[in-house]
């Protein structure tokens, strides 16, 4: 069993085989987390660097039974980057962590995906739904493919 805490950086498996990465920004309830997803595809072992404001697609509040069970594994700690660097960001918003909605892990990891180009965008039956996980201001990602 994984113990996890915050500025964790965790990497997350992808279909292809890679990994993708977020970074644990807060306690969100006894089994949650609000976590800051990012682009970045850190290499398996690698030293992953510290995130910078710039790196982060989305904040979320995960479920954190993947960490807790392994599926996900801690990569490192490092700084959390300072949000106020996020200009579109409500961080007032983002402060009410436990009344954002609890993401579960297979979802995390299908938008990560389908930021990477592995799963379609448009794959759950809202075809927008991974579109409202954006932050102000952040555009779909080139790698995102529509499949409808």
């Amino acid at each position: 069993m994984a113990l996890w805490q915050q500025a964790d950086l965790v990497t997350v498996p992808l279909l292809d085989g890679g990994l993708g990465l977020l970074q644990i920004v807060d306690r969100a309830g006894p089994d949650a987390a609000l976590a800051a997803l990012t682009l970045r595809r850190p290499a398996p072992g690698a030293a992953v660097a510290p995130l910078a404001a710039s790196d982060i697609t989305s904040f979320q509040r995960i479920a954190t039974g993947a960490i807790v069970d392994g599926t996900w594994t801690i990569a490192g700690f490092e700084q959390i980057p300072r949000l106020a660097a996020l200009p579109d960001l409500d961080v007032a918003r983002l402060r009410d962590w436990p009344g954002l909605p609890l993401r579960d892990p297979a979802v995390v990891e299908a938008f990560l995906n389908a930021c990477h180009g592995l799963y379609p965008w448009d794959g759950f039956p809202d075809a927008a739904f991974f579109d409202t996980f954006l932050l102000p201001g952040r555009t779909r990602p080139d790698a995102a493919v529509l499949g409808r």
